[in-house]
């Protein structure tokens, strides 16, 4: 969706906005709608500083307290994918110190770095610590310290159990197997590939000037109270973040590009993320790798939610439309933030669909040259009485259903070339992972694929100009 198609939304997605915030009485909102490598629009209501007149906008900073799980479990899984650890892990191998909770169901090796990710390792919610009460936050040490009195109190993946300290464990693991600091590593592997300036787990004295001022719940006058402002020391990795609506715009357009990977993974590990792990007994919302899904009729969003004294924020994006929006806000005990987010999606969603999901400027771009070599791939197969095509697409080789949004059990996917010339690994559905052989008549020519012991045979070569 370019700008162009969503200047004349603009207004309507203010007045939703708007009127949420009228209606819950929250001192002020930044807002900023995604599509795909682009903050297509921003806004801000309200006010960032009720006593000094500051207005919200993109550039202004929040805390977005459990947005920052998203950040934590990157992290996770770029040592992963450089071969540091596996998800499936016990924690106590890299925190020996675990090995003193009480698991009460399982042994203490079955909690696993994936159950930390997808919350459901059955660990307690929070540490035996009262700091969403006395806003005192402890230390990595101090959390340590008392896992004797820490708890696993249900089976693993027996139910989903939203864990803070599963998350501030996850950013010690970070630390421990990196050798640096987790808000170091964030920054230096994360926010400065993306160009995420704005944004740090300890931020700098420039960065809290520009921050919003978070304030209390004020049921009975107009005047909220400010909340004091408290580090999160030990729980950071779980809810430490501070960030704009700019910068989470970039996070979210990388999540955007699974089907090619973006500055800080590859595709195929951001889809993977984005996978529910585990979904709820009615199948509308789920836990994957640090994001969390949610369905709502034939639609699948992706996103998180953060809470924290004084702030409570959204993201979410769909993968599919390549849409993404963003909620901030400065007041701490409401539930418009998620709300706010879902109706905003819904008039992008509508918008994009009306217009065929093609973006006006697509006419004006140049189309990217097929490489030699790949163009007798190209054209359609059929197996079993159904059809697929080989399409080379921004440059990048692509199985398709015909005709399009037909059946196939192996299409869509991308394809990506192997070593040998004729063997393609398949990223996505069915197929993925399996290498897609293309068979050749002695002279050369491409008469067949298999892939997966099934075999497509070749219909008409892709020669322009002739019909099919």
């Amino acid at each position: 969706m370019s700008r162009a198609l969503i200047e004349p939304l603009s207004a309507k997605l203010r007045t939703l906005a708007a009127r949420r915030v009228a209606a819950a009485h929250l001192p002020g909102m930044a807002l900023g709608a995604v599509s795909g490598d682009e903050l297509v629009w921003s806004d801000g209501i309200g006010f960032a500083d009720v006593a000094g007149g500051r207005r919200p906008d993109a550039d202004t900073v929040y805390r977005v307290a459990s947005i920052s799980k998203t950040f934590t479990a990157t992290a996770v899984l770029q040592l992963r994918d450089g071969g540091k650890l596996r998800l499936d892990d016990p924690v106590v191998r890299f925190i020996p110190e675990f090995a003193r909770i009480q698991a009460r169901h399982c042994p203490v090796e079955e909690i696993t770095l994936r159950r930390l990710l997808c919350h459901h390792s059955g660990l307690i919610t929070e540490g035996p610590f009262d700091y969403w009460h006395s806003m005192e936050f402890p230390t990595m040490d101090a959390i340590l310290a008392a896992l004797p009195q820490t708890a696993a109190v249900i089976a693993p993946d027996s139910a989903a159990k939203y864990g803070n300290l599963a998350y501030a464990l996850l950013g010690e693991v970070v630390a421990r197997v990196s050798g640096r600091p987790f808000a170091g590593y964030v920054q230096q592997e994360i926010f400065a590939p993306l160009g995420m300036a704005s944004s740090s787990f300890a931020p700098n004295a420039e960065l809290l000037a520009r921050k919003a001022t978070g304030y209390d719940e004020h049921p009975y006058d107009d005047e909220p109270p400010p909340v004091r402002h408290t580090e999160t020391n030990g729980i950071a990795a779980a809810a430490g973040l501070y960030t704009t609506v700019r910068d989470l715009a970039t996070w979210i357009s990388a999540q955007l590009r699974a089907d090619g990977g973006c500055p800080v993974l590859a595709g195929e590990t951001l889809a993977e993320m984005q996978h529910p792990q585990h979904v709820d007994p009615t199948w509308t919302t789920g836990f994957g790798l640090g994001w969390m899904t949610a369905r709502k009729g034939e639609r699948f969003d992706v996103g998180h939610g953060g809470s924290i004294h004084g702030f409570i924020t959204q993201i979410s994006f769909n993968v599919s439309r390549r849409l993404g929006v963003i909620v901030l806000t400065n007041q701490g005990r409401h539930t418009i933030a998620a709300e706010t987010a879902t109706e905003l999606m819904d008039v992008l969603v509508e918008a994009h669909d009306r217009e065929g999901g093609i973006p006006a400027a697509a006419a004006d771009e140049r189309p990217v040259p097929t490489p030699e070599a790949w163009k007798p791939l190209l054209g359609r197969y059929r197996m079993a009485g159904t059809e697929v095509q080989i399409e080379c697409r921004g440059g990048r080789l692509r199985l398709e259903t015909f005709p399009a949004g037909g059946r196939s059990l192996h299409a869509p996917a991308w394809l990506e070339h192997q070593d040998a010339p004729d063997h393609i690994r398949v990223i996505g559905g069915r197929g993925a992972g399996e290498v897609l052989r293309f068979l050749r008549t002695t002279a050369g020519d491409v008469t067949a694929f298999t892939l997966a012991g099934f075999v497509y045979a070749r219909m008409q070569p892709a020669t322009p100009g002739t019909a099919l």
